[in-house]
């Protein structure tokens, strides 16, 4: 769950937006439209991912149990690395494409975060 939480967490530093309040719509679409070119990144696979960090956020998911199912076991370490396949998906692509730069100020990277509106 730790490193669940710690990988969102880098995903919502990139990605969140300024204003208060819920911040899942504009995380996932920025996520995906950066990631638009990918099948495995789609708005549908993001929201899926957050959802899990808001009941684990929310305590509705509980690390692991002595009597736990092996399965489901396989389902959080699955749900792991895919979010970790996103999250370094994302840092692959703003080094890749030089958009990492739109980061050195908040009024350049506001533009940047306008770009990223497209649902795949």
């Amino acid at each position: 769950m730790d490193a669940y939480i710690l990988l969102m967490s880098s995903i919502e530093s990139l990605f969140s937006k300024d204003k208060p309040g819920g911040a899942t719509a504009a995380i996932t679409t920025r996520v995906s439209s950066l990631l638009s070119n990918n099948p495995r990144c789609t708005k549908k696979d993001i929201e899926d991912l957050y959802e899990i960090r808001s009941r684990i956020i929310h305590g509705n998911i509980i690390g692991p149990d002595l009597n736990e199912d092996k399965d489901d076991e396989k389902d959080k370490l699955a749900n792991l690395d895919k979010l970790e396949y996103v999250t370094i998906e994302c840092f692959k692509e703003l080094v890749k494409s030089n958009r990492y730069k739109n980061y050195t100020d908040k009024e350049t990277r506001d533009k940047f975060m306008g770009t990223l509106n497209i649902t795949p």
